[in-house]
């Protein structure tokens, strides 16, 4: 992975000028938001694909995978909302720490350092709002360039037919997450119990058993599912 601290294009200006107004508007504010979504908007229409700003290449997980330009505008975009709401210093220590709060904390007095916490729920939940409508955006953009294909008469790939029409959830899927959680109360593991046994007599054990015969059931399930997938 790219180290973060790489030589990369910084993210551009009207973003984060936008972002700044953004965090310091303080809670909910359709301008301000509306202003970052039209700059991020403007960027993608003038960049190539590959440096187009995505609610993917924004997750966590893209940017402990690829690093490069967005793990850095990713922490760019954290840490211009740090400093909206605290001080260039708390900013900096984020940025330093590569945005991890305990690390960031370290660097910090212990004044600033609850400063960085209580205003987590402003610069994160600016973030998160900025990825919420990213989402929105994208999906609604899919959906117009499907309707746009539906009218001109055209087929439609497999992905996006998914898309306009999901399959139902799974219910093996949403079975097993029950017995699961049937298993948590019922068959604890030993010096774990969370739960006093108030069932009736032995009522508890006849549950488990219940619970044992659909975990077999579902087990039966697994050899179909596999041969499904080969």
């Amino acid at each position: 992975m790219t180290d973060l601290n790489h030589n990369l294009p910084p993210l551009p200006k009207s973003i984060r000028e936008a972002i700044i107004a953004d965090g310091k508007a303080g809670k909910a504010d359709a301008k301000a938001e509306r202003t970052l979504d039209e700059a991020i908007a403007e960027h993608n229409a003038d960049s190539p694909e590959s440096d187009r700003i995505t609610v993917e290449r924004l997750s966590a997980g893209f940017a402990s995978k690829h690093g490069g330009i967005f793990a850095e505008w990713r922490l760019d975009i954290f840490c211009n909302y740090v400093g909206s709401v605290t001080t260039p210093t708390i900013a900096r220590a984020y940025r330093d720490a590569k945005g991890s709060l305990p690390k960031a904390k370290k660097a910090l007095s212990s004044a600033q350092a609850a400063q960085l916490s209580d205003t987590r729920a402003i610069w994160n939940g600016k973030f998160n709002r900025l990825v919420g409508r990213l989402t929105t955006a994208e999906r609604d953009a899919a959906v117009l360039a499907i309707q746009a294909k539906q009218d001109a008469g055209e087929d439609l790939t497999a992905e996006e037919q998914l898309q306009i029409s999901p399959p139902l959830p799974s219910a093996v899927d949403a079975t097993v997450k029950q017995v699961k959680s049937l298993q948590k109360i019922v068959q604890p593991e030993e010096g774990a119990e969370k739960y006093r046994d108030d069932f009736p007599e032995g009522g508890m054990l006849k549950i488990a058993l219940l619970v044992g015969q659909i975990e077999s059931e579902l087990g039966k399930l697994k050899p179909a599912d596999d041969s499904d997938n080969s």
